[in-house]
């Protein structure tokens, strides 16, 4: 007997009910051999991905999370502009421990300097790090996404792994306020040259 009726309230058909097709006995050996997984592989690879990339942002890993999705996915948001690393690039790419683009965003204007640029090209320079900047969530989610490849490759085990990907990623604070009181060094030093 059938313990669901149809939303009309009439009685279930009862050519159903007696349908062999229907019963479910306990599984052989054989029948468990082939049966396929109980979770879904690449569902559990995905989640998987989303908790280390998760570990390895650490704050506001939100937005990589959604970033990394819209990207697989071809959907909206996949591009979205990193607004403070456009107005502040080398402080944010030293928040986001991204040392070699904060290098290039801090080093290029001083050689600039000491070589005698002129204004009209190190404007241009600026702008180019602001735009560099602008994309800091893209390189940040690439960046992440291979480190995290690179510490599964070598990791011995699932603690010593995390462990490595939480202390790779992340941020750090000091080196956002490093970061901005560079900003604040470099524009004392283009008020004094005015």
């Amino acid at each position: 007997m059938s313990f669901l009726s149809p939303a009309s309230g009439e009685p279930p058909d009862p050519k159903f009910e007696n349908d062999e097709r229907a019963e479910v006995g306990p599984a052989g050996p054989a029948e468990l051999a082939n049966a396929p997984a109980p979770v879904d592989e690449a569902l559990s690879r995905a989640t998987a991905r989303e908790a280390d990339l998760r570990l390895f942002a650490g704050a506001n890993a939100d937005v990589f999370v959604k970033m990394s999705k819209a990207r697989e996915t071809g959907s909206a948001g996949g591009n979205a502009v990193c607004w403070p690393g456009f107005l502040f690039p080398a402080a944010w790419f030293l928040y986001r421990k991204m040392y070699g683009y904060a290098a290039i965003t801090i080093l290029l204007p001083v050689l600039a300097s000491l070589v005698h640029v002129p204004g009209e090209i190190t404007r241009w320079i600026g702008f180019g790090f602001a735009f560099l900047g602008a994309f800091g969530n893209r390189l940040y989610l690439a960046r992440a996404r291979k480190m995290i490849a690179e510490i599964r490759a070598a990791a011995t085990d699932e603690a010593n792994a995390r462990e490595t990907i939480a202390r790779a990623g992340g941020v750090s604070v000091a080196g956002a306020v490093i970061g901005a009181l560079l900003i604040a060094a470099f524009v004392a030093f283009a008020l004094l040259k005015v």
